[in-house]
């Protein structure tokens, strides 16, 4: 789910449609996120698009390789990412594949 406010057009979308669906964000969540810039988006969405085919692929050394890919972009740009932007089905690739921690700010132990 996508809790991101950046247009008033979107906004309104996803406010109608989380309220069509009975539930509601964490008021925290609300409008907490900062508007990501275009780069950030475009690693974004590199992640979620390499998270949501790696499971699909049959060809042995391209899956290694675009795992690799995936590292690479998680390692570098990662720690800029909003987890909560992500969807279900990356999240779990990602979780799969040792990754999710290195999502979002560095955890404070």
């Amino acid at each position: 789910m996508l809790l991101e406010h950046r247009y008033d057009l979107q906004g309104a979308v996803r406010r109608a449609t989380i309220g069509q669906l009975g539930c509601y964000p964490k008021k925290e969540y609300m409008f907490s996120t900062m508007p990501e810039s275009s780069e950030q988006w475009y690693n974004r969405q590199a992640v979620e698009q390499l998270a949501l085919h790696i499971p699909f692929e049959r060809d042995t050394a391209t899956k290694s390789e675009q795992i690799e890919m995936l590292r690479g972009l998680v390692i570098r740009h990662g720690r800029t990412m909003d987890p909560h932007m992500f969807g279900f089905e990356a999240r779990t690739e990602l979780v799969r594949l040792g990754l999710w921690s290195r999502i979002g700010p560095e955890k404070e132990q």
